[in-house]
């Protein structure tokens, strides 16, 4: 290989190297802390079943125990 070539591709090679060195510095992964974050939070309030809800879940309950017993 001729030198000439060699100062062709190894010149802008490092050019290149040194600019993503450069660029790449000042990247940052995460935002800025802020200091008006919450730390209470509002929990939805939850419906209790009915009981025509609480028997059906329980005969589900029911057959699942059941299907464990008959299986062993």
């Amino acid at each position: 290989m001729k030198v000439m070539n060699r100062k062709k591709i190894i010149l802008p090679a490092l050019l290149l190297l040194l600019l993503s060195a450069v660029t790449g510095c000042s990247y940052k992964e995460e935002p800025d802390r802020t200091n008006d974050a919450t730390t209470s939070y509002v929990t939805p309030k939850g419906d209790l079943p009915s009981a025509d809800e609480r028997a059906y879940v329980q005969t589900l309950v029911d057959e699942y125990n059941k299907s464990i017993k008959s299986s062993k």
